[in-house]
Formats: C-alpha cells, sequence, structure tokens
C-alpha cells in the first residue's frame, strides 16, 4: 500500500535486535544531576532577568 522511493522499515526485521550501549545506572543518574542542576541554574536566570526589565 506505500509508494515511493524509500522502503518501507518494519520493526521486527530493521530495528528490533539493534544493539544501543548506554552507560551504567549510576553514570545515567549523575548526568541528570547535572543537567538538573542547570536547569535550575537557567530558572534562576530567567527570574533575574525578569526582575530587571520590569
Amino acid at each position: 500500500s506505500r509508494s515511493g522511493t524509500f522502503p518501507q522499515i518494519t520493526f521486527k526485521d530493521n530495528v528490533a535486535n539493534v544493539e544501543i550501549d548506554l552507560p551504567s545506572l549510576k553514570e545515567q543518574q549523575h548526568i541528570v544531576q547535572k543537567i538538573n542542576t542547570i536547569n535550575e541554574k537557567i530558572v534562576l536566570n530567567n527570574q533575574i532577568n525578569d526582575n530587571l526589565v520590569a
């Protein structure tokens, strides 16, 4: 039912067996902590900037 120049990609045949290397859970948690710290600083800077504009 599909037409075009690209072949159909099926999960079972093309993607199901692809292995993805991920960092350990401990390292993932460490990365998340770093990102959360950066996000908190962004929120704080946005609040400071909002006060400067007002």
